[in-house]
């Protein structure tokens, strides 16, 4: 029923021609208004209108389900499907509800979805555990002494694609189970025998999902449902913990990370320091590889710092030092130390159209514009300048830090403020904290950051704070 995002970028008649045929409610919508491009009948006739009324008009308008609309704006902004469950819609005769995803799809966001009234009607009158299965938030299936699934629960139903009276084989098939080395595991390797004769099992890998069309790693656990009479059933649940994965993954890579970032200038400063020892103080080499290994230990301090800095922000032990002066000022005083500082040629180009009368902490402005140019000068060729740019815009000062590197590609710009990201071409040293710092920091002071590739090529990161003019209507 559900679709995954398509690969190449989508027109809107081919986004029209995967939902055309669709017997449930689907519509096309497009920008950050969700402004309708194609709606099918089923959608309108949901919605009591008319395409002519809807078209181009933005969805929210006519749509009294409004819990649905975070999932296409969520949709939206992350580029990955929002699933969503029996959500109330309160317009039609009658009280409805809808199931389903908001997937994107280069720049338009589709809404597929089917009436789930029906689910929700019989678990307004099944038995209290029937209501409770469907509260718990994975999927669930009671498998009878013959191997039948004889109870699931909605997610079971929409996530895994399970249906009561599905046997083993079939449910195997279903979900498509593979261990972590990619091999697939049939109905045997559930070993509901064991279930049946009172034991637990467990198994690690990972299932299909229908509703995201994607592999997720999960934990599958199993265990017997006990009556007076012994053994009567086995209920089997599946953990998703693919985010939990990815933040193991994230966490050994970190650590393996730091380690080597941190041991490479203590080797270089040690290095540096026992060959000033050797040549003693007065050899005219001396005070240049001492200076040398204070460089090292500086660049170590900063790696500190920004490990310090993240967990600060993290757990909200961070206070603004708040002054209300031209944002200019920072700016141009960090510029002009940053320019003493290049060696080889290397010109920032400054552009400042002030004053900018903002309420802000002068020396975090400076970490965060730090931030950004170094992250450009890493990213662009030498001979190419950064370019640095301050205006008022719409009751916002909006700082844009320029470069003319290789640009950024559309699946890195959800990426690079993710804590510990670095890009693909990356080949200079950090640990990939840089510009998730930048970011705390600007929503900090309650503005907004963002990137975008640059006309012309390469990359521009801005960021914009509320002017103090704003703060105080």
């Amino acid at each position: 029923m559900y679709a995954s995002p398509v690969p190449a970028p989508a027109t809107l008649s081919t986004v029209i021609s995967l939902f055309a045929a669709s017997p449930n409610y689907a519509a096309v919508l497009e920008g950050e208004e969700l402004r309708v491009r194609w709606m099918n009948a089923r959608f309108l006739s949901c919605l009591r209108q008319t395409f002519a009324a809807v078209e181009g008009g933005s969805l929210g308008d006519f749509l009294a389900c409004r819990e649905l609309i975070p999932y296409l704006q969520r949709a939206r902004a992350s580029g990955r499907p929002q699933p969503f469950s029996q959500l109330h819609n309160r317009s039609s005769p009658g009280d409805r509800w809808l199931t389903g995803v908001a997937t994107p799809m280069d720049r338009f966001v589709v809404v597929h979805a089917y009436d789930s009234t029906s689910e929700v009607r019989a678990m307004e009158l099944g038995s209290l555990a029937d209501q409770m299965l469907e509260q718990i938030p994975f999927p669930v299936l009671l498998l009878s002494e013959g191997g039948e699934a004889v109870r699931i629960n909605n997610r079971a139903r929409t996530r895994l694609g399970l249906a009561l009276g599905m046997d083993m084989q079939a449910i195997a098939d279903a979900v498509e189970i593979e261990d972590d080395h990619g091999r697939r595991i049939d109905s045997s390797g559930i070993c509901i025998e064991r279930g049946l004769a009172g034991e637990s099992i467990e198994l690690r890998g990972s299932v299909r999902d229908r509703l995201l069309g994607e592999r997720r790693d999960c934990v599958i656990l199993g265990g017997p449902v006990r009556t007076q009479n012994g053994v009567a059933a086995m209920l089997l649940t599946a953990f998703d913990v693919t985010d939990l994965r990815k933040a193991e993954r994230a966490k050994d890579e970190f650590i393996n990370v730091a380690g080597h970032e941190l041991k490479t200038p203590l080797t270089a400063a040690k290095t540096y320091l026992q060959l000033a020892a050797r040549r003693g103080l007065d050899d005219p080499k001396a005070g240049v590889m001492i200076e040398s290994a204070l460089d090292a230990l500086q660049r170590m301090h900063r790696l500190i710092n920004d490990m310090l800095d993240t967990e600060r922000l993290e757990t909200g032990r961070i206070e603004l030092r708040l002054e209300r002066r031209d944002l200019c000022a920072p700016i141009r005083d960090y510029v002009e130390r940053k320019r003493r500082e290049l060696a080889g040629g290397r010109l920032i180009e400054l552009d400042l159209h002030g004053p900018l009368d903002v309420e802000h902490d002068p020396l975090r402005i400076e970490q965060v514009l730090g931030n950004l140019v170094s992250n450009a000068l890493r990213y662009s060729s030498t001979d190419q300048p950064v370019r640095i740019v301050a205006r008022a815009e719409k009751g916002y000062a909006v700082v844009e830090v320029d470069d003319r590197g290789e640009g950024i590609g559309p699946d890195e710009e959800l990426l690079v403020f993710d804590r510990l990201y670095r890009g693909r071409k990356s080949t200079g040293d950090g640990l990939g904290l840089g510009l998730f710092i930048a970011k705390l920091l600007v929503e900090l002071h309650g503005g907004k950051i963002g990137v975008s590739p640059r006309p012309g090529g390469g990359t521009r990161f801005f960021f914009s704070i509320p002017l103090a003019d704003l703060l105080y209507l």
